[in-house]
């Protein structure tokens, strides 16, 4: 295709092609490396998420999984989806939709720190219970 090319197209649209094919690599290669952190993004994920249900009972491990599997995953995307569509229809830009994602992140970590704090405590209290018996 490469020794075609110069030979079909010219001028603008050489140029215009070319940046198209430019970009087209750019999101090829993002896609690569993206391909090649998923796994490990999964795999952290994941067991930090089944960690949290270490300190719990059966029941309650059984109840919360299902609460967030069937609800609080669902209601992510939702929280996604609708930003993504709010912002299509207010015709933001990239900074924008970089601001409400660190604001975002900053809620979500003020999450973390109070689950984090909870877990601590819970897992402590499990660890004194234990050692008592």
């Amino acid at each position: 295709m490469a020794s075609t090319l110069p030979t079909l197209v010219t001028g603008r649209e050489r140029t215009r092609l070319d940046r198209a094919l430019a970009l087209f690599a750019d999101v090829r290669a993002g896609e690569g490396a993206g391909a090649l952190l998923l796994p490990a993004d999964y795999s952290i994920q994941n067991t930090a998420r089944h960690a949290l249900f270490l300190p719990t009972s059966r029941e309650a491990k059984y109840n919360a999984k299902q609460a967030i599997d069937a609800f609080f995953w669902r209601l992510g995307d939702l929280l996604q989806a609708g930003i993504v569509f709010t912002g299509v229809s207010l015709g933001l830009n990239v900074r924008a939709y970089a601001a409400i994602n660190l604001v975002l992140v900053a809620g979500w970590l003020a999450i973390v720190v109070a689950l984090a704090a909870e877990h601590k405590t819970l897992v402590s209290t499990d660890l004194h219970t234990e050692a008592a018996a």
